[in-house]
């Protein structure tokens, strides 16, 4: 790496997790990502979440399916994870977004998003229902991104590539997650707190 490249806590990870061997959870979320992208185009992703630098760590702020709203420390993803980091735009405080996402933490996974899904994919009409005040309930990756950085100017539920089709235009970095936990370690990639 030939620069050195700055990634504030607070920016938005775009992700596609690889399948991974015997992880029903993969072939679902691959078989999704696969599905919205020949639907809507755009890059296949398939998982979006925070990147936060606390005190040492690298953790990665997600709605997780069996944990719901949480940190997972950066090595529990594994090495062929690719990852696209974006900031929501210029303006928006990082902080106030993180905090926005923190105080969900707990929260629930939202499974009914994968009817909403299901029903997109079949009428190909996207039709989430979703309130503010539902909002705050349960989680999706997406949802909940979108909902803690204000990204979207109607209540709805997001779909995977909303989030990163709001922020590609301020793209920090890209990579595998060994990529990223490599120039982390030399230096190269900086995460401040």
């Amino acid at each position: 790496m030939s620069k050195s490249v700055v990634i504030p806590s607070g920016a938005i990870l775009n992700c596609f997790l690889p399948p991974k061997k015997g992880n029903l959870k993969r072939i679902i979320m691959n078989a999704e990502a696969q599905l919205l992208h020949n639907k809507m185009g755009g890059e296949l992703l398939n998982h979006t979440a925070v990147i936060e630098k606390s005190g040492a760590n690298i953790l990665i702020w997600e709605a997780s399916v069996i944990r719901g709203v949480c940190p997972t420390e950066i090595t529990r993803y594994t090495p062929d994870c690719i990852f696209i980091i974006t900031r929501p735009n210029l303006q928006t405080d990082l902080k106030h977004g993180l905090e926005r996402l923190k105080s969900q933490s707990g929260k629930r996974y939202d499974f009914k998003s994968w009817f909403t899904y299901l029903r997109f994919f079949i009428t190909n009409k996207w039709k989430g229902e979703t309130t503010e005040g539902k909002y705050s309930e349960q989680w999706f990756c997406s949802e909940l991104i979108d909902w803690s950085y204000e990204l979207s100017e109607e209540s709805y539920k997001s779909t995977p590539n909303h989030v990163y089709e709001r922020t590609k235009s301020f793209e920090l970095w890209r990579g595998s997650c060994s990529q990223l936990i490599t120039g982390i370690s030399k230096g190269e990639i900086k995460i401040l707190p």
